[in-house]
C-alpha cells in the first residue's frame, strides 16, 4: 500500500531523528566505559528507540500544539522535550551498558545503577554540555523556521552574496474572494483567517520540499529547485496536498469562521536571478520574467473558471510524472505580455476533476 505524503513526511522526521538518539548513548556509553568497543554499537541502537520516540513525539504531539504561541513559548516548549528525551536516552544507555558489562538483566538494581552513573560527575559534564548545545542547537531551528530554513542556510553560506542564476519552479497560490472576506469578517479576523490559512498550506509546502519566498497579502509565493520541483511532480501535489488539507479541517473552519477558505494557483518555471539585498532587513529575491509569467498565469484562474493553471513548459517538463492528466485551456494572452501561452488545467490519475478547491459558503465542490 503506498504511503501518503503526509506518512513520508512523519517517516523522513522518524528516521532523521534516530542520529541524535544514537549519538546520545553512544557518546555517554564510550565515556562510561573508558573507550571503545563493538558492543557500544549495537547498545546504542537499542537505546536509541526511545529516544527516537520522544524526539517525534515533541515534534507531533507536544510543538503543534505551540504552533501559533509566541516564539520563546514554542522554543521554551522544544528544548524542554528535547532535555528530556535526551536524559532519558543516557539513562536507557546506561542501564544498557551496566546489563551488558555486569551480565545483569534489566532490573530494579540495574536502573539504580544506571541512576547513580548518570548522576555523577563525568556522565553530568557531558550532559550539560549536550544541554548547551540543544540550547543552541534549538535557538537555530526556530530562528530557521520563522525565516525558511532554506533561507537561513543560504544566509550562513553566502549562496546569494553575489546574483547567482537558478532553474526554479514558481507557484502563486493566492486566497480567493479575499476582498469580500476583509468587507464582511474586518481587518482583525481576516487577518486571523488569513493566518490559519497560511499555516495550514506550510504544511504541503514542507512535505513536497518547497520553499515560500515570500508573501503578499492573501498570496504566497512558493518555489522549489527544478529537480525538487519536478520530482514526483511536486509543484503540482503541492497545490492538492493543500486541497486535502483544507477538506480534512473543513469542519474546523465552518466553526471558526463559517466557511472553508478557497485558493487559485499558477505555476510555471524557467530560470531567474537570485539575491541577497538590503542592509537594514536583508531578503533573498528572486528577479525574472518567470515570476511576472505565473503571476498572469494566477489572473486568468478565475477568467477561465480554473482554480489550478500551469504552463505547456511545465507539463512538458513533467512529462507525465505524478499521472496528473493535463487539459489545454488553449492559447491566452497574458496582460503585458506580446506572446500567447499555452496553458493546461490538470486532473487527477482516473479522470476526476482536480481543480476544483472547497467552495467558500458551504466547503463543497464548486
Amino acid at each position: 500500500m503506498a504511503l501518503s505524503e503526509t506518512h513520508r513526511y512523519h517517516l523522513r522526521v522518524c528516521l532523521y531523528s534516530l542520529i541524535p538518539a544514537f549519538l546520545g548513548p553512544f557518546c555517554t556509553m564510550w565515556i562510561v566505559g573508558g573507550g571503545f568497543h563493538p558492543a557500544i554499537l549495537l547498545q546504542s541502537a537499542v537505546s536509541a528507540v526511545p529516544g527516537a520516540v520522544g524526539i517525534n513525539a515533541v515534534e507531533f504531539g507536544l510543538l503543534p500544539r505551540f504552533r501559533r504561541r509566541p516564539f520563546y513559548q514554542a522554543f521554551l516548549a522544544r528544548l524542554a522535550g528535547y532535555v528530556l528525551v535526551l536524559g532519558v536516552s543516557f539513562v536507557c544507555g546506561i542501564a544498557s551498558f551496566v546489563a551488558f558489562s555486569e551480565r545483569i538483566g534489566m532490573g530494579a538494581q540495574t536502573w539504580r545503577r544506571a541512576w547513580t552513573i548518570f548522576t555523577g560527575p563525568g556522565v553530568q559534564t557531558t550532559f550539560q554540555v549536550a544541554v548547551v548545545l540543544l540550547f543552541l542547537g534549538n535557538l537555530l531551528v526556530e530562528v530557521a523556521l520563522k525565516v525558511g530554513r532554506s533561507n537561513f542556510l543560504a544566509w550562513v553560506l553566502g549562496r546569494y552574496h553575489q546574483p547567482r542564476e537558478e532553474d526554479r519552479v514558481f507557484m502563486f497560490l493566492d486566497l480567493k474572494d479575499s476582498t469580500p472576506l476583509a468587507e464582511r469578517f474586518g481587518p482583525l479576523r481576516f487577518s486571523l483567517l488569513v493566518r490559519d490559512f497560511f499555516d495550514d498550506v506550510s504544511e504541503a509546502v514542507l512535505e513536497t520540499k518547497g520553499e515560500v519566498s515570500h508573501y503578499i497579502g492573501d498570496e504566497a509565493v512558493i518555489s522549489w529547485r527544478r529537480k525538487h520541483g519536478l520530482a514526483r511532480a511536486n509543484c503540482v501535489r503541492c497545490y492538492f496536498r493543500a486541497l486535502e488539507t483544507f477538506e480534512r479541517k473543513s469542519d474546523w473552519y465552518r466553526k471558526q469562521y463559517g466557511l472553508v477558505p478557497r485558493f487559485k494557483a499558477g505555476v510555471h518555471l524557467g530560470r531567474v536571478v537570485a539575491t541577497d539585498i538590503g542592509t537594514a532587513k536583508s531578503e533573498i529575491v528572486f528577479h525574472g520574467d518567470v515570476l511576472n509569467t505565473t503571476a498572469r498565469i494566477t489572473g486568468l484562474c478565475s477568467e477561465l473558471g480554473e482554480d489550478l493553471l500551469v504552463s505547456k513548459e511545465l507539463v512538458d517538463a513533467l512529462a507525465g510524472e505524478g499521472g496528473f492528466l493535463p487539459e489545454s485551456m488553449g492559447l491566452q494572452t497574458l496582460k503585458g505580455k506580446a506572446e500567447r501561452l499555452e496553458l493546461f488545467a490538470l486532473r487527477r490519475p482516473g479522470g476526476g476533476p482536480c481543480h476544483r478547491a472547497p467552495s467558500t459558503e458551504t466547503g463543497e465542490g464548486v
